[in-house]
This record gives structure tokens, sequence and C-alpha cells, in this order.
């Protein structure tokens, strides 16, 4: 049998343990969301670009005046 007391110091050295294993894995994700989100924050820039790109565009082509030619009968 067991005694119901364990040693303090193999409890607290048991304890560490999980802490420092759980440290890791957090560590490990934390880096995973940090990659995630430069990703995302790169994808985020290219698309910001494009919907200026195309609203520059489409600024240019809603200008009636822009797209007036004269008719080739006047």
């Amino acid at each position: 049998m067991e005694p119901e007391h364990s040693d303090p110091l193999v409890d607290i050295q048991t304890r560490l343990s999980f802490y420092e294993a759980s440290m890791d894995e957090l560590n490990t994700a934390l880096i995973a969301q940090m990659r995630q989100i430069q990703v995302l924050e790169a994808r985020l820039k290219q698309l910001a670009e494009k919907v200026d790109s195309l609203a520059a565009t489409s600024k240019e082509s809603a200008d009636p005046a822009a797209n007036l030619e004269i008719p080739p009968h006047y």
C-alpha cells in the first residue's frame, strides 16, 4: 500500500513538469497563430490595394465626360 501523503518534492516536480509541457504547447500554438496572422495581414493588404485600384478604375469609367464621344454623323 502507498502512504496517503506523497513526498512534497515529487509532487512539486510533477506539477512543474506538467506546467512546462503546457507552456511548450501554448508557445507552439501562439507561434502558429502569429504566422497565420502575418499571412492574413499580407493578404488583407493585397485585397485592400486591389479594391483601391478597382475603385479608382471605377471612378474613371463612371465619369460621363470621359466616355463622351461625338457620334460620327455630327
